[in-house]
């Protein structure tokens, strides 16, 4: 084919206009980088892209937020606190972003005391948090703080061996619970009533958490009466029991029997370990039912309407389920003449309006649970019992805006190998693949050599 002088000229023509249209694609999409982002997250859990439960904190925010880092001129970790922060910029458009830094600027940093370098500080409609951690967790947690306006008081009652909120390192007591409430905005205390008499009305919530002696009459009297005027109460209890510990008039107070016996499910790897997926329906229970949560020796419980309190069972136990009378021991079956077969009540909530002295209307909320271990230090942890945990609070001293709020959780953090992997990948990467190297460069060398020869 022969090619004329018009040809080439429309062929030279055709490549300068595709040229020219490439620049102009090329220009266009660089420019277009500057104002928009997209970001593809590959992780397991998603955990550089915002989670769920920062999303939903950022909707109780309706006004803007203003972030203020101060941090020197380290490039590297200004850009870390502008990656982490455009993750609630995507998602709420009004979070405003500025640097200080504090050698330059000594005055401001001493008045508003920030102690390390690359220290944020949140502000909301006035209120303030510090935060000196980088991470989602932090800053979710603190905007968990600006949303509550009140520091909500929970208070532990002890002095008759219930669990102890202080106590970290034995696996029985409650020392992770606490310290979730406290990184939640939660003010924890504890309350002895043979060395404080009353009960004081400030405080949101009371926990009895599994005593181990009996309570004195007074004490119960003080407590009855804390829940006759308003009070709101958390009581977990343990199967075996029959008095309560004293607390048999509360329970009556309530309607709660507790039925004789534990809780045995045979479809759990631990029978006396009672397994839920399923909840009843409930503000506290919503949008978890994809999580599991671990009952240990739990005790079944029956509710009988009393004065005007409104029951929401809560967690129902399945069918196959059924309440052991005998010993937890050996071989375990059900014994139809003398166990309890299930479904089995496990937990219930009350609430009620109740006319205050000052002529308020108060509504009240008391949760009685059949267990108390599934917040101990061994098991708060384990699939959704720490979620439960922090809604079941939530719910109780009436934050019901933050009842949804999840725990943010990263399952892929860390990398779990077994012994035997850890040896295959050292003689992979030490031994296998250099020498796999070297030899392949040795058959290359060596037919080359062959070829000029």
């Amino acid at each position: 084919m022969q090619l004329t002088r018009r040809f080439r000229l429309y062929a030279r023509f055709q490549n300068t206009i595709l040229l020219i249209l490439l620049f102009i694609i090329t220009t266009l999409i660089a420019w277009l980088s500057t104002r928009y982002v997209y970001q593809i997250d590959l992780t397991v859990n998603n955990r550089y892209t915002l989670s769920q439960t920062s999303q939903k904190l950022l909707n109780q925010l309706p006004e803007p937020l203003n972030i203020t880092a101060y941090t020197s001129n380290d490039l590297l970790l200004r850009s870390s606190i502008k990656k982490l922060v455009l993750r609630y910029q995507i998602y709420k458009k009004d979070i405003q972003l500025k640097f200080i830094d504090p050698f330059t600027n000594p005055t401001e940093t001493r008045e508003n005391n920030i102690q390390v370098d690359g220290e944020l500080v949140i502000t909301y409609q006035h209120r303030r948090e510090h935060i000196q951690e980088l991470s989602e967790s932090a800053i979710s947690t603190a905007l968990q703080h600006l949303i509550r306006q009140e520091s909500h008081q929970i208070v532990f009652l002890q002095g008759h061996g219930e669990r102890n909120p202080t106590e970290f390192q034995n696996q029985q007591q409650a020392g992770l619970w606490s310290r979730n409430l406290i990184g939640n905005g939660f003010d924890v205390q504890t309350l002895n009533l043979s060395q404080n008499k009353t009960i004081s009305d400030k405080i949101s919530l009371l926990i009895i958490a599994n005593p181990q002696v009996a309570l004195t009459p007074d004490e119960i009297a003080i407590i009855i009466n804390h829940v006759k005027q308003g009070g709101n109460l958390l009581w977990l209890l343990e199967p075996d029991d029959k008095e309560l510990h004293g607390l048999l008039p509360l329970a009556d107070e309530l309607g709660i029997t507790v039925q004789t016996g534990t809780i045995i499910d045979p479809l759990s790897t631990y029978p006396s370990i009672t397994s839920v997926t399923e909840y009843e329906k409930h503000p506290i229970t919503n949008d978890i039912s994809y999580l599991n949560t671990f009952f240990p020796e739990a005790a079944g419980l029956l509710y009988q309407p009393k004065n005007d309190w409104q029951m929401s069972p809560l967690i129902i136990t399945h069918d196959k389920t059924w309440i052991e009378s005998g010993e937890i021991k050996g071989t375990i079956a059900f014994d139809q003449n003398q166990d309890i077969p299930g479904p089995l009540s496990l937990a219930f909530a009350l609430n009620r309006h109740i006319q205050l002295a000052n002529n308020k209307t108060h509504l009240q909320r008391i949760v009685v649970m059949g267990d108390g271990d599934f917040i101990s230090n061994a098991f708060l942890t384990y699939a959704g019992n720490l979620n439960l945990a922090m809604r079941l609070i939530n719910w109780l001293v009436n934050d019901d805006q933050l009842i949804e709020i999840s725990v943010i959780n990263n399952i892929d953090s860390e990398l779990q190998l077994t012994e035997n992997k850890v040896y295959f990948l050292g003689i992979f990467f030490l031994f296998a693949l250099p020498i796999g190297l070297i030899s392949t460069g040795i058959f290359v060398w060596t037919r080359r050599r062959v070829n000029l020869h």
